[in-house]
């Protein structure tokens, strides 16, 4: 008796043996979690890691230290995720010969050889939140490219005999400061004198948008010397209007999309037009997504004519080529129309005449456009970035110049 007495003591001390190692267990289990716990978040204070910035880990972790978002990553498939193809041996050697010149620019390049796309590619990102990547169907604000657009309108109106280029602007606007001294030529070349004493208000309509620019126009006197204003395409718009008894929208329309088939062209203020339409950033301490940039409605109506249509790269060139090679006004009129251009700025039309090429030109709203392209439009390079610098630099227009340089040695 007193044997299994011992026996079942015995069983039960080894019982309690076995719980108190496993409590000792499950507490040091425990005392090492918080051990844990608490050096790792001494870490991160220390490194200067914040909860914010910790909730904004994934943010931090798509960018480099400069603040530019990595490149894209080629997989093994045919398509990245933003619909690119992967390059070919051939495309991986011309991007691995303008590299150089890319930097951490943000946009869409395209390269045009022989007036046949040689090259067409996607940098960064369209919308850095939703990580959407830039590529060769994304839509870009075009800005003051447009002006191309409105040059060609009133350029096939002086062809039917509509209008002239030395009408007087008081003919269509007789309330506008100095409209008895200024021509349709001082509007297309930028040298009416004209400036904005403030913004103009809200409005859609074509004709009540240009009535209230005109209503804040005021002239400094100096007609003929040159200075850059976009109001003088909103008033050529108008004149269009007035002429014609259209919409710029319906002309645009009638005139360059349908016929060249610009599935992706259309108007900023139209959202159903712009589904691939690419956020604006600024470019601002080498960070290129500061912002992002958000247009009101005013801005969007405002700039008629001058700076409101947004498309792909591929469908812009397509456009510009078939101006340069006269399928809307005539060849006569665009040598008339660029002979225009000052001596000191070469600029009407939308376009800057250099020897053998145009420069296009724009920025605003998070997006800035270059192109330099050949007098015949045969050969081109365009970016379009949607990271528009936060002063004035020259960088994409380097990048541009660069690139043709190197692509067609000129």
């Amino acid at each position: 008796m007193v044997k299994k007495e011992e026996k079942l003591m015995k069983k039960r001390a080894n019982k309690r043996s076995r719980k108190r190692i496993k409590y000792v267990n499950l507490f040091t289990a425990i005392f090492f979690l918080l051990l844990c716990t608490i050096i790792i978040g001494f870490s991160l204070k220390k490194m200067g890691v914040s909860q914010s910035n910790l909730d904004n880990l994934d943010h931090m972790s798509t960018e480099f230290s400069d603040g530019s978002a990595p490149p894209l990553t080629k997989t093994d498939g045919k398509e990245l995720n933003n619909g690119q193809k992967t390059l070919t041996p051939e495309q991986q050697k011309i991007e691995d010969g303008i590299k150089p010149y890319l930097k951490n620019q943000v946009g869409t390049l395209l390269i045009i050889r022989n007036g046949q796309i040689y090259f067409e590619r996607g940098y960064g990102y369209s919308d850095l939140s939703k990580r959407i990547e830039n590529s060769a169907e994304t839509q870009y604000q075009i800005l003051s490219a447009q002006k191309a657009i409105t040059a060609q309108m009133i350029m096939k109106m002086v062809e039917t005999n509509k209008l002239s280029l030395s009408d007087k602007i008081d003919k269509y606007y007789p309330e506008l400061e100095s409209g008895d001294r200024l021509e349709i030529k001082n509007l297309l070349n930028m040298t009416s004198g004209l400036v904005m004493s403030d913004q103009s208000p809200f409005a859609k309509k074509d004709a009540e948008i240009v009535d209230r620019t005109v209503s804040r126009l005021t002239s400094n006197g100096k007609i003929g010397k040159w200075d850059y204003i976009d109001q003088n395409y909103v008033l050529l718009t108008g004149i269009i209007g007035k002429i014609t008894g259209k919409s710029y929208e319906e002309l645009f329309n009638e005139d360059f999309k349908k016929p060249l088939g610009l599935s992706s062209a259309g108007f900023v203020y139209n959202h159903t037009e712009m589904p691939h339409l690419a956020t604006g950033y600024y470019f601002k301490n080498q960070n290129s997504y500061d912002g992002p940039v958000y247009e009101n409605d005013l801005e969007k109506y405002s700039e008629l004519g001058a700076g409101n249509i947004a498309m792909t790269t591929h469908d812009f060139y397509k456009l510009l080529s078939s101006i340069l090679q006269n399928k809307f006004a005539s060849k006569n009129s665009n040598q008339i129309l660029h002979a225009l251009g000052t001596s000191t700025s070469g600029y009407s039309g939308g376009m800057y005449q250099r020897k053998n090429y145009y420069i296009l030109s724009g920025r605003g709203y998070g997006f800035e456009v270059k192109i330099k392209i050949s007098s015949h439009g045969d050969n081109a390079v365009l970016f379009f970035s949607n990271s528009e610098p936060d002063s004035d630099d020259y960088v994409q227009q380097n990048l541009v110049s660069d690139i043709y340089k190197h692509e067609f040695k000129n």
